[in-house]
């Protein structure tokens, strides 16, 4: 059954790999087109920016509210605070059912295992939730829903990884992620220099080609929280809870199979979980966060390439290639300063890249089968695409970085300093007073009070400004005007206290013809709807 042979076996592999040449040889049939310059159209489906990532902080917003409410219960005080200066991780640990948790130079507030417990036993809440009112056990239906809660964080969790680490991954990839070593295979949660990496060793082509390719997927510091929090203070309670249930029932006190797998089989109906349910959640969640527009795994797959390719900068942009290569560390157009002159130093020092990350200078921290570079290159994908999405501590970490180093910024960047530019000299170019007459569909209209001083400092960049006006005062044309002198070339952010007036806000402005949109973080109402 190898080649040489003449037989039907030979037949079969040499028709297998010229079906496979022209398959890779021909290009797929085209879907992506853009509208308006950042409105995406994909078949039927289509949206903007803006609203992408506006579905993107709605999950997390929705996955932080029911992991912090629902499921540690902390309504009234913050969850404890994870020590993200001083989180270390051990690579070289092969014992079973070690973690980053269990590595003792990390100083963690409380204790994990018992912190649940602990409450239940001090937090009269807790008890009347949990516990029998006799004292003598805990209240089965009570521990049902509490698992039917973690089932529907897993779920949104999964999605949330899957859409916001960088490029996604297959759906066999995310579910064999393991978050404590096990007997056989060890695990592929780590820690990495205060950011929560999955590391997984699928590939589509093992079978054929026997090479494992290692992919790293860096999580933003807010859905990293969501996953350690999780780990740390909720999984132990549900395991706890497990055990509790089969020893009720007579069975053998243990917590479930492929326990040591993030997505594990549902605590409460062991249902397990596959390729086919990740592709439901996710339709699911982009159905509430796209108005309707229901995203299956290929189709996010071929969106989320066409956007980095859009926005993203050549060495940080999602490839489509169905075999997932990783990074290649000799090829310096993909590089940038810092990469070429390690490079040539690697040249110089008379082997290639590849092999000095190989065999020189390895780090207890690296997996067998990758490189420093190669890490290092998943870490700036994942991060530019974390940038992109708009996390917040992303940014922060790329402004503190940006002052001393040269970085080829985005596409997206620099649309948005051109976009930025232009609103500024549109606005200045403005005759304000016509300009208002022309928003309000009148010659006989004209600025009263303050609004006339005020939106001549917006027009010519003072900063801040500060305007006291009394109710009527004509406090929304300050921000109205310029908003629609700019039309869609930038953004303008107003902070409305009151319900009412905000639904009054958004129907002006669209009788005005001002784009507008309302953001909810939580667009349920900030309750989990089971229905959903």
């Amino acid at each position: 059954m190898v080649r040489g042979t003449n037989g039907p076996v030979q037949w079969w592999l040499d028709l297998r790999t010229y079906g496979r040449t022209i398959f890779m040889n021909t290009p797929s049939e085209g879907h992506i087109g853009w509208k308006s310059g950042d409105e995406l159209l994909y078949k039927q489906i289509h949206f903007t920016m803006g609203h992408f990532r506006g579905f993107v902080h709605g999950l997390v917003g929705r996955l932080r509210q029911q992991l912090v409410h629902e499921l540690m219960f902390c309504t009234d005080h913050p969850p404890p605070a994870i020590p993200w200066d001083h989180l270390y991780d051990d690579a070289t640990q092969s014992a079973t059912g070690w973690s980053f948790l269990q590595d003792l130079r990390t100083s963690w507030p409380v204790q994990g295992p018992t912190w649940f417990m602990e409450r239940i036993r001090h937090e009269p809440r807790l008890q009347r939730q949990f516990v029998q009112s006799h004292g003598a056990g805990f209240r089965m239906p009570a521990i049902d829903r509490f698992f039917r809660v973690v089932s529907q964080f897993r779920e949104r969790l999964s999605v949330a990884v899957h859409v916001c680490a960088g490029q996604p991954s297959r759906g066999p990839e995310l579910m064999s992620i393991r978050h404590r070593n096990s007997e056989r295979e060890r695990r592929n949660i780590f820690i990495e220099d205060g950011m929560v990496t999955f590391v997984s060793r699928y590939h589509k082509g093992f079978h054929v080609a026997n090479d494992t390719k290692v992919i790293f997927r860096y999580l933003p510091r807010e859905i990293g929280e969501l996953v350690i929090w999780y780990l740390w203070l909720v999984l132990p309670f549900v395991e706890q809870m497990q055990s509790y249930q089969r020893h009720i029932r007579g069975e053998a006190a243990t917590i479930g199979r492929r326990a040591e797998y993030v997505w594990s089989p549902d605590p409460d109906r062991q249902t397990e979980w596959s390729s086919v349910r990740l592709r439901e959640v996710l339709k699911r969640e982009t159905a509430i966060g796209l108005d309707g527009q229901k995203l299956g795994l290929q189709a996010y797959r071929d969106i989320a390439i066409a956007i980095s390719r859009r926005y993203l900068r050549p060495s940080s942009q999602f490839q489509a290639n169905t075999e997932e290569e990783a990074p290649d560390i000799d090829d310096e157009t993909s590089m940038d300063d810092d990469g070429i002159r390690a490079f040539i130093a690697d040249i110089q020092a008379a082997h290639s890249a590849s092999i000095a990350g190989t065999q020189y200078g390895r780090m207890m921290m690296e997996n067998p089968n990758t490189t420093a570079r190669h890490r290092e290159l998943f870490r700036q994908v994942s991060q530019d695409w974390h940038y992109f999405l708009g996390f917040e501590s992303t940014r922060i970490e790329h402004d503190r970085r940006a002052p001393g180093t040269k970085r080829k910024p985005n596409p997206w960047e620099v649309e948005t300093a051109e976009a930025r530019t232009q609103r500024r000299y549109d606005l200045h170019q403005t005759n304000i007073d016509e300009a208002f007459q022309h928003m309000m569909g009148s010659n006989t209209v004209a600025l009263r009070g303050q609004q006339g001083p005020v939106l001549q400092a917006i027009k010519h960049g003072v900063s801040p400004i500060v305007a006291v006006m009394p109710t009527g005062g004509g406090k929304s044309v300050l921000f109205m005007l310029p908003a629609w002198v700019s039309g869609r070339a930038g953004l303008t952010i107003v902070v409305v206290p009151l319900i009412a007036l905000r639904g009054d806000m958004e129907a002006r402005c669209q009788r005005l013809g001002i784009s507008c949109a309302v953001w909810d973080p939580y667009p349920m109402g900030g309750k989990f709807n089971e229905a959903h």
